[in-house]
């Protein structure tokens, strides 16, 4: 599971909470170190135009994550990648519907992924 959400308002002037779950069977692949949209709490949605900055940034993160109120490229699960070196990078990637993948890379000294047995 993952829980993600925005600090605050984006330049944009939206903001998301949002978790996440293993992902589906879909019957194409292993379903190891994969996500899929659980819940989405109520969040802040605006409209933009193309010339924001924030714009392409926040379409690409929405669509991937699969949240927000625009047409979505992404499908399947979303795949995530943590680094093995001092970096912290977690790396999450998903297939779109133009034959390629979209990625998107985060990284801070305060990421952590916690491993949890019950």
């Amino acid at each position: 599971m993952m829980h993600a959400e925005t600090e605050g308002i984006s330049s944009c002037e939206n903001s998301f909470s949002i978790r996440l779950r293993g992902g589906f069977d879909d019957g194409f692949g292993s379903t190891d170190n994969t996500l899929q949209l659980w819940q989405s709490e109520q969040g802040t949605s605006t409209v933009t135009s193309y010339n924001q900055p924030c714009h392409y940034i926040e379409k690409m993160l929405y669509s991937v994550l699969d949240i927000g109120c625009i047409d979505h490229d992404n499908y399947g699960n979303i795949r995530v990648n943590e680094s093995i070196d001092e970096t912290g990078q977690i790396i999450l990637e998903r297939e779109n519907a133009f034959f390629a993948t979209d990625f998107l890379t985060f990284q801070d000294t305060a990421l952590s992924v916690s491993d949890e047995t019950f």
